[in-house]
């Protein structure tokens, strides 16, 4: 896997919170939303990080991995509603 991510979460980030989610790294915020971006190793560290967003109480609105240098771009994830 090893793919740079995009997490698309509800609401502003603490700083606490995103110390939290390393190696994630707020890349913008988007009205009421805030974009978040890091590289993930494998499927364990994606499932972790998802874990890791619910027990801090941040609703995770969408996940995408962003195009490899090549350009290619994975299947868009969606989290469920």
């Amino acid at each position: 896997m090893g793919s740079e991510y995009t997490f698309l979460v509800r609401g502003r980030i603490s700083p606490e919170i995103v110390a939290a989610l390393h190696p994630l790294r707020p890349v913008g915020v988007l009205g009421p939303e805030t974009e978040l971006r890091g590289a993930i190793v494998d499927q364990a560290a994606l499932y972790g990080i998802i874990a890791r967003l619910e027990s801090l109480g941040v609703e995770l609105i969408a996940l995408q991995p962003l195009p490899d240098s090549d350009g290619v771009s994975p299947t868009r994830a969606r989290s469920r509603p």
